[in-house]
């Protein structure tokens, strides 16, 4: 048998000679059948195939037999391949020798010897058509005489043989067959031939064209040879066929997109993007359920990724949103917002192999592929600190993305082009732009489509999706040369994913590009699942690391609710959210009451700490031990109740008070105002720190207005109000001490800062920003590098916050504080905000500071200070109570662990707690005599020390009596104090942060980081962390006043004159966000629970003589909804205190 190499340019089907040899030495029957069964080489079927096909007759569509023209094709075969001659057939083929001599086209066109009957006939004969092979009983039962012969030379029937082609290379038969038996391969044979002749063929092949017209695609002419992998190749040899079948038929209404196949639970995911649908099909149950996740209509969602942590990532229109259930219900949070000013909207993404998530988006489009503003779409990199940057732009409809080793591959469809890049994994950037696949250079490029979204196997070969183009293309970027394709039965292919091995997912569009009044073809909007492609696998899914959720932006669906209405006459301070009891502590500065309210029953309480005039409270801490800690004027108190009476211990004579997570207390004073922000002393302020021995130590000095402190790590946050300064140190957590201060936040340099008042209270999330209290600010801040997020808040005086549960925020306000004399503050000026639903913000609990959270009875202390008042509100009951501390200003309320709370009133830290139902006090020290000092802010470290800022007294809200009179103390476990830090003006908010302590000085609106040293009690290396004239807007910001940290280290620090808590970046000094409050003079705030903040306001304090404190003024706010933010949790006083006696 003779076989010759084929031509390199041409495939010769056949030749004017041996059609005139054939006319000549034929009979007509002869001559009809062998060309009947030459028209049938294109379709590639084998003898078997046949024979098998043709059981039942009414399957058959006969064909008539018309001699095939003499013509010529491209061979499009893979490389490697030879294309063979047949003598005997007349026939070019590539496919083995064996394999061709079994074919229906070879069998027909034997030679009389070789031919002859099977009884009588040669070795030949009985080789290639015997008996009992399929050829031979196919012809039998087509009407063959055995013996008769049907080469060239024989005899045999005059009738052309009827056979079978049951469908082309489209899928679709030359009719439409009653019942499909058997899936037929594609052709491996570049010899193939278009059938030509019968008018049932060429009316069947106008409809299938005209079908695929009218969906403005050109179809894939059936008779054009598929070249294929080696691997593909090797699997036809082997009888191996790649199998496709329609997995959910039809199930995206409008355009199926962004499969993703998640194989420990075997689920595909994948969504409908106009019909803002996310799609699931689990493979064990095969259950396919739908989520409605665009909460509009016309909302896109163009992508789906789950996520580590639970829950998945979407693309809905320009956000990148987490949606996760929560109570059966799917919550919804904005991550990030891109090009507000563009018509644009996300389409594909993907994560790369450290979870980080790459997402691209493109213009919007008039119709399918007409893009609005070419050009407008970019390229964006979400990393693992949630933040996010654009790696490359100038795209009109971004698509397709993948990675090989250190190559990105990412594509254009309206350029037509899948560029390459050089993959630097370490910088999460990419380099080296360069076109890696031209469809427009592609053979039968017109043919093709766009490319859409892609899968890039193990081997590096790009299997991309051909919208318009009805085939998934397989190729090889290296070359940019097409390796394979897998012909679809619908034109618009628009993406697809790797499962198990040899598996692939295949979406595509229906109504999405089809033209206005015409419908899409049948089986449009399905998922395709094709098995079979043995040898080949995909990279793995990789799903979105939990990193991708850390909140950069404030969420835009937060709530701020008035929680108790113009509560604190002067200023409300020092939030202290406790999660246990749910409890939020504050006080009422000039009231001398420190307040509670309690969640769980809804019940606000009010203690009078101090009885004397003109004493100030400014704040309150629960202690471990039992009652609470206060700093009245210028002494840390403990105060408890003993048979039914508040007793007041003086611990230390030394404003501003927060527990570091130890349990130790800082503290920060200020000099006395004249009137809000007009010191009697600039600078007189210190931050104390107050151990775990009840020893106290000055950690910093050369505040004004000492205010917002928190913790993030090893850095520690604290305000100085009047310098409008948010400074950072580092912590040493074993040393309790702070260094190398250095502006964390300078409000002066933040956007609009003047319209941003003063830094006051703030609270730190987990992420680590700071969200501060702005006094004359009428907000809270979130302070971040990446955004300048904030809360209006409804009165201008905010003075701090904290956080309550996740994605909650509790803001304190001022009432008559900072209102000028003669004017009324604005309504619900003195009022607590809550404000929730921020979500994915989670604070890192108060360490024990102005409003205290006291997470297992969920109760928040906070202090009204110059009432003297330290309250509660009990979350579980949502129960308010205040009790009475002291005549004298109380600014700070910490819960004790042996039981009552430290109070800070005046310049005593006094120890409160009920004996018999009394509230006993006992002055545990008292701080800087023969200065008109008095506490301010105070918060205990990890350890349960006491760290507590004192400021020169004020005549007016700010107007203190001497700057830099202040000094930082802390109280140790033992009961001893020592001096942490002096020359505070007006101690304010402070924190910490791993290793760094933050502690504020409200007159120079800065809040200053220091190293804190846990073991030495001390801090160092001081300087600015966050200074307020630096900050956008400075003007409107206000002071620095009460701070919290959140457990990310972000600064929440409430702006006095401010009306809002910012949220501060202390790494970058830049704001992430902020709160607006409804009251001006926003005093402090500290975390409650999860994604919750609990703010402080004065009231009547900062409002000058005369005026009224505007609505709510003096009001505790809850800030919920801060959904990722927590607090870092919540520090009693640790310390061994021994009972109060008379």
């Amino acid at each position: 048998m003779d076989f010759a190499e084929g031509s390199d340019d041409c495939i010769v089907i056949s030749d004017s000679e041996s059609d005139n040899e054939l006319a000549n030495n034929a009979d007509d029957g002869e001559e009809a059948a062998r060309r009947t069964a030459d028209s049938l080489v294109w379709i590639d079927l084998d003898a078997n195939e046949l024979e098998s096909d043709t059981d039942d007759d009414d399957d058959l569509i006969v064909v008539a037999a018309t001699p095939p023209a003499t013509r010529q094709m491209k061979p499009t075969l893979p490389a490697k391949r030879k294309l063979l001659y047949c003598q005997i057939c007349k026939s070019n083929f590539s496919d083995p020798i064996r394999t061709h001599q079994a074919s229906i086209a070879h069998q027909l066109a034997l030679m009389p010897d070789e031919a002859a009957a099977p009884a009588s006939g040669s070795a030949a004969d009985r080789k290639l058509c015997v008996a009992s092979g399929p050829a031979y009983r196919m012809m039998l039962k087509q009407g063959w005489t055995p013996g008769s012969g049907l080469g060239r030379h024989g005899q045999g029937r005059s009738q052309p043989i009827a056979t079978v082609v049951k469908r082309d290379r489209l899928g679709l038969g030359m009719a439409a067959p009653k019942k499909q038996k058997k899936q037929i391969p594609q052709s491996n044979n570049s010899s193939a031939a278009e059938p030509t002749g019968s008018a049932a063929s060429a009316v069947a092949r106008l409809e299938v064209a005209s079908l695929y017209s009218k969906a403005g695609y050109a179809p894939v002419d059936p008779a054009a040879p598929v070249a294929r992998t080696a691997v593909l190749v090797s699997n036809a040899e082997a009888g191996k066929v790649p199998a496709m079948n329609c997995l959910l038929d039809s199930v995206a209404k409008t355009c199926g997109e962004g499969p993703f196949w998640e194989p420990v639970t075997k689920t595909l995911y994948f969504v409908s993007i106009a019909d803002g649908e996310v799609h699931l099909w689990s493979e064990p149950n095969n259950y396919h359920s739908t989520i409605q996740v665009g909460e509009q209509p016309g909302n896109f969602v163009s992508f789906v990724i789950p996520c580590q942590s639970g829950g998945f990532l979407a693309g809905i229109n320009k956000s990148i949103v987490h949606c996760d259930w929560q109570a059966g219900e799917l919550k919804r949070r904005v991550l990030h917002k891109v090009d507000p000013q563009e018509p644009i909207r996300f389409n594909d993404a993907k994560c790369d192999p450290a979870g980080r998530l790459l997402a691209g988006t493109m213009s919007l489009e008039k119709e399918a592929g007409l893009v609005m503003k070419p050009g407008a779409g970019s390229l964006f990199g979400l990393d693992l600190d949630g933040s996010i940057k654009t790696l490359d732009t100038g795209f009109s409809l971004s698509n397709g993305l993948g990675w090989h080793g250190n190559t990105f591959y990412f594509t254009d469809s309206v350029a037509r082009v899948i560029y390459a890049y050089d993959w630097d994994a370490e910088a999460f950037s990419i380099s080296n732009r360069r076109v890696a696949i031209d469809f427009s250079k592609l053979p039968e490029q017109e043919k093709l489509g766009v490319p859409d979204g892609l899968a890039v196997d193990a081997d590096g070969r790009l299997w991309v999706a051909c919208f318009f183009g009805s085939r998934v293309l397989c190729l090889d970027p290296q070359s940019g040369q097409v390796v394979s394709q897998i012909p679809m039965p619908v034109p618009n292919v628009t993406s697809c994913c790797f499962g198990s091995d040899g598996e692939l997912f295949v979406t595509t569009a229906n109504h999405w590009g089809v033209r206005e009044g015409e419908q899409p073809p049948p089986q449009a909007g399905s998922v395709f699942r094709v098995t079979g492609l043995d040898g080949i696998r995909g990279t793995p899914s990789v799903i979105a690391d939990q990193g991708l959720l850390k909140v950069i932006k404030m969420p835009s669906n937060y709530t701020v609710n008035c929680l108790l209405d113009s509560v604190a006459k002067t200023v409300g301070e020092g939030p202290f959210w406790e999660p246990v009891t749910k409890t939020l502590y504050f006080v009422s500065a000039f009231d001398g009451a420190v307040h509670l309210w309690s969640e769980p029953n809804n019940y606000h309480s009010t203690i009078q700490v101090t009885e004397k005039q003109g004493s100030c409270v400014s704040f309150v801490i629960p202690c471990q031990s039992g009652g609470f800690l206060a700093g009245i004027n210028n002494t840390i108190v403990h105060c408890d109740w003993q048979a039914g009476e508040l007793k007041r211990r003086v611990l230390r004579e030394i404003q501003r008070c927060q527990m570091r997570p130890a349990g130790r207390l800082l503290a920060g004073t200020m000099s006395w105002e004249k009137e809000a922000a007009v010191l009697m002393k600039p600078e007189a302020g210190s931050l104390f720190g107050l151990d775990l021995d009840g020893s106290i130590k000055r950690l910093d000095t050369g505040f004004s207005i000492s205010n917002g402190l928190g913790w993030h790590g090893n850095t520690f946050y604290f305000t100085d109000s009047l310098a409008r300064v948010i400074y950072a140190y580092d912590w040493d957590a074993e040393g309790f001490s702070i260094s190398n201060r250095r502006v964390a936040i300078d409000f002066a340099k933040l956007p609009e800062q003047e319209k941003l008042g003063v830094p006051d209270g703030l609270a730190v999330d987990a992420d680590g920003r700071l969200w501060v209290a702005c006094f004359f600010g009428s907000r809270v801040l979130c302070l971040d590098p990446q955004s300048g997020s904030q809360i209006p808040m409804p009165v201008p005086n905010v003075t701090s916050c904290c956080f309550g549960s996740d994605g909650e925020l509790f803001v304190t306000t001022a009432n008559h504080w900072g209102v000028r004399e003669g004017e009324q503050p604005p309504p619900q000026a003195g009022s607590v905000f809550r404000v929730t639903g921020l979500d994915g913000i989670r604070g890192t609990p108060s360490v024990i500071e102005g409003p205290f959270w006291e997470p297992v009875t969920k109760t928040l202390y906070f202090v009204s200070i110059f009432e003297g008042e330290v309250h509660l509100w009990n979350e579980p009951n949502n129960y308010h109570s205040t009790v009475k501390v002291s005549e004298q200003p109380v600014s700070f309320v910490i819960p004790c662990q042996s039981g009552g709370f430290l109070a800070g009133a005046s310049k005593s830290i006094v120890h409160c707690d009920w004996q018999a139902g009394e509230l006993k006090r006992r002055v545990l020290h008292e701080v800087d005599p023969g200065l008109s000092n008095r506490f301010n802010d105070a918060k205990c470290d990890p350890a349960g020390r006491l760290l507590a800022g004192t400021m020169s007294l004020e005549t007016n809200a700010g107007a203190i009596m001497k700057p830099n009179a202040g000094s930082l103390f802390g109280l140790d476990l033992g009961g001893s104090i020592k001096t942490m830090e002096t020359g505070v003006s007006l101690s304010n908010g402070l924190g910490w942060h791993g290793n760094t302590f933050y502690f504020t000085d409200s007159p120079v609106r800065t809040i200053y980081a220091y190293d804190w040293d846990a073991e030495g009690f001390s801090i160092s290396n001081r300087r600015v962390a966050i200074d307020f004239s630096k900050l956008p807007e400075q003007e409107k910001l206000g002071f620095p006043d009460g701070l919290a940290v959140d457990a990310d280290g972000r600064l929440w620090v409430a702006c006095f004159y401010g009306s809002r808590v910012l949220c501060l970046d202390p790494q970058s000094g830049q704001v992430v966000s902020q709160i607006p409050m409804p009251v001006p003079n926003v005093t402090s705030c500290c975390f409650g629970s999860d994604g919750e903040l609990f703010v402080t306001t004065a009231n009547q304090w900062g409002v000058r003589d005369g005026e009224q404190p505007p609505p709510q003024a003096g009001s505790i706010f809850r800030v919920t909804g801060l959904d990722g933010i927590r607090g870092t949790p919540s520090v009693m006083y640790k310390g061994s205190l021994p009972p109060i006696s008379d």
